[in-house]
């Protein structure tokens, strides 16, 4: 269906890096020429692993500017998932149902890397990682705590990124204790599904197109928000939007229409700023539209979300999607900074920190930036708390 008429380029973070989502198809296309003609796939093929598969992100943001909605990302995990060899499915899968020991395991690595680089500095890290380590490198998260309290009760799920990757700075507060902290704040009483550190929402194994597998994960995510929701009685709240997103589409495209899923930015916009009391800050005040938001139309309701709490703004307008894409930042760290290579002209000098709604995308925007990029939860936090009274 693709007519090559380029619309998908500029949305695009690996063009002009690697290959655009055109030229993937016009790619591919050769390669099922050649196969069907009985001829080696020669170069192409060897290249293609590369430039197609391992350097696209899988953003789904040059659907969005597609006149015939091709999206290269779905072409590009099921690529993916046909060259997966049957030892790597069952390791992947294995990680899938054992997801708790993959995130116990994460958050030892995250502690082994910063007493290195404690020693050793974080530039050697990073050479010999081939730039997986990151400067500004998180440091190994905890899950939140049940909490009983008194309010309107409201299911959170900590997404695994929340989870795994902690603070930039040893010491500060933990995305989820901050969400959990601002919930209460506003009269709600947040309980986490049961055995939470063990689930995950799929998109680690569909990024990889282990689609059955990262299925099976999503249904152990939808029984345990039921149970915890009391089959959907209460709404659903998760704090990264790549993961709501694939949550929503699942539970859409299944016969289970009692769960309301929200991201957490849209939920604070309905329901969480009409019960705080907010003291804007000035500003600046960066802000990153990460591509699962762009995609589902939901940055309409963040940028309200920030025009609540700052005075000052900055969208840096040369950025689509940061290209760090879940794991892609660490695998093919070129892809996040060649994404993000216009992102300082548009950055002043006064902007002290930014927000979103990914934490790996706030990995890689900070370590990119300089800047400390979190969760738009933290600052929800900082400007709703209780000003003191004479």
């Amino acid at each position: 269906r693709c007519i090559e008429c380029g619309f998908c380029e500029p949305l695009c973070p690996s063009h002009r890096l690697t290959l655009s989502p055109r030229q993937r198809i016009v790619s591919v296309r050769e390669l099922a020429r050649r196969d069907a003609a009985g001829e080696p796939a020669g170069s192409i093929g060897d290249d293609y692993a590369y430039m197609g598969l391992d350097t696209c992100a899988g953003c789904g943001l040059c659907s969005t500017a597609c006149p015939v909605g091709i999206d290269v990302g779905d072409l590009t995990r099921r690529l993916r998932g046909r060259q997966i060899g049957n030892t790597a499915r069952a390791v992947n899968a294995w990680t899938g149902e054992h997801f708790g020991t993959l995130a116990n395991a994460s958050r030892l690595g995250l502690s082994i890397g910063h007493a290195v680089s404690g020693v050793l500095g974080d530039n050697f890290l990073a050479r010999v990682s081939g730039g997986a380590w990151k400067k500004n490198m998180p440091h190994a998260g905890k899950a939140p705590a049940q909490r009983t309290t008194a309010g309107d009760p409201v299911v959170y799920f900590p997404t695994c990124g929340s989870r795994i990757f902690g603070p930039a700075q040893a010491g500060s507060p933990q995305q989820g204790d901050v969400i959990i902290e601002v919930l209460k704040r506003a009269g709600y009483a947040p309980r986490l599904p049961q055995d939470f550190d063990a689930l995950c929402c799929g998109q680690m194994l569909s990024s990889k197109g282990m689609a059955v597998e990262a299925d099976a994960m999503s249904s152990r995510l939808e029984a345990a928000l039921l149970a915890a929701s009391e089959n959907g009685r209460y709404p659903v709240i998760m704090d990264a939007s790549a993961c709501t997103t694939r949550m929503q589409k699942f539970l859409a495209a299944s016969t289970n229409a009692r769960l309301k899923v929200y991201d957490f930015h849209e939920f604070a916009v309905d329901a969480l700023l009409p019960r705080l009391m907010i003291t804007r800050e000035p500003g600046p005040v960066a802000l990153h539209i990460n591509c699962s938001v762009r995609r589902t139309g939901a940055d309409t309701k963040l940028r309200q979300l920030l025009k609540a709490c700052v005075e000052q703004v900055v969208e840096p307008a040369g950025v689509t999607c940061c290209g760090f894409a879940g794991d892609r930042g660490f695998v093919v760290p070129e892809l996040n900074k060649h994404a993000l290579r216009k992102i300082h002209d548009d950055l002043p000098a006064g902007c002290a920190c930014g927000v979103s709604t990914n934490r790996t995308c706030e990995i890689g925007l900070t370590a990119e930036t300089g800047i400390n990029f979190e969760s738009v939860a933290f600052l929800l936090e900082k400007c709703s708390r209780p000003q003191p009274t004479c």
